[in-house]
Formats: structure tokens, sequence, C-alpha cells
């Protein structure tokens, strides 16, 4: 899918200003993966973007959650795929799942505990 020059712009000038990754999908009408890989393209061909450090809209990257290196290992080729860390794709999907609501159907337990 190829974007826009305009929507590229877009992307980077917003997340200058530190609105969140859904936030800026959400606004400029492209998928949240794209952006993530937009960010990171324009990080490496060295624009200074930030990570975000505070909460901003539906993104946080604080508290942070601590998430187990073989977790981290299995996200990896998944992340790579969409230019991501794979510590943003965990990001990405936690937020996701919760936005949704779709947590039982992520864990098929029936939403039950005993």
């Amino acid at each position: 899918m190829t974007i826009p020059q305009y929507k590229i712009d877009r992307i980077i000038e917003l997340a200058r200003e530190n609105v969140s990754r859904l936030d800026i999908a959400t606004q400029v009408g492209v998928p949240a993966e794209r952006v993530y890989s937009i960010i990171a393209e324009q990080r490496k061909k060295g624009v200074p973007i930030a990570r975000p450090t505070k909460m901003t809209g539906n993104f946080c990257t604080k508290p942070r959650i601590v998430i187990e290196q073989r977790v981290l290992d299995t996200l990896e080729p998944f992340a790579l795929h969409r230019n991501m860390t794979a510590r943003e794709l965990a990001a990405e999907i936690l937020e996701l799942v919760a936005r949704d609501g779709i947590v039982d159907a992520v864990l098929d337990d029936g939403g039950a505990r005993d």
C-alpha cells in the first residue's frame, strides 16, 4: 500500500507532537502497522521522532509491563515484518485487545475464573 507523501508528512508531524500511534492511524486514515513502519523508516533516515514517554491518548509506555524474553523472541519475526520492535508490537497487541474488548476471545477461557 503506497501512502501519499502528504499523509507521511502528517504522520511525522503528529508523531513529533507525541500523539499516540493508534490516534495517528485514526486521524490520517492509515493502518496502525503502517504508521509504525513509516515512523521507523523516518527514524532510520535520521528524522528526529521521539518515542512516547508519557500517556498520550490510548497509548502509554508507562507504567511498564515486564515481558519475558522468550515472548519477545517469538514476536520478533512478526515485528520485523512490520518494521517495529517486538516491544512495540506487544504494546500494540495489548492496546488493540483491550480497546476492541476481545480479551475473552484471545484467552478463549470463557471469561470465568474459579
